[in-house]
């Protein structure tokens, strides 16, 4: 009994090690107009320069906008809307970065 007891505390602490060493980071921003309003529903494409991995979200009726869990690496990260000229900003993230990107169209 107390070997299993023990077998079941090894695997937990094994898999909150592995848990701990997860590798990611994200971007968060505001996507406004030249006035300052802010923009709902503009197109948010976020990709990885080095894979070609792309993310494409809508910002929020605040004109927020949050990415999912990122691996760390280069991105283009893109704002754009109807009537609006398309904007591109560049990126480094690095492991456990929380980069804020705002976009001005």
């Amino acid at each position: 009994m107390q070997r299993l007891l023990f077998a079941l505390l090894l695997a937990v602490i094994l898999a909150t090690a592995l848990y701990a060493q997860t590798e990611s980071a994200s971007i968060v921003g505001t996507v406004t107009d030249s006035s300052g309003a802010l923009v709902p529903s503009a197109t948010v494409t976020i990709r990885n320069t080095q894979t070609n991995a792309t993310y494409t979200l809508q910002t929020s009726a605040d004109g927020n906008f949050t990415s999912p869990p990122l691996q760390p690496g280069s991105y283009a990260v893109t704002a754009e809307t109807t009537g609006f000229a398309k904007t591109t900003q560049n990126v480094n993230l690095d492991v456990d970065q929380h980069a804020r990107l705002d976009f001005s169209l």
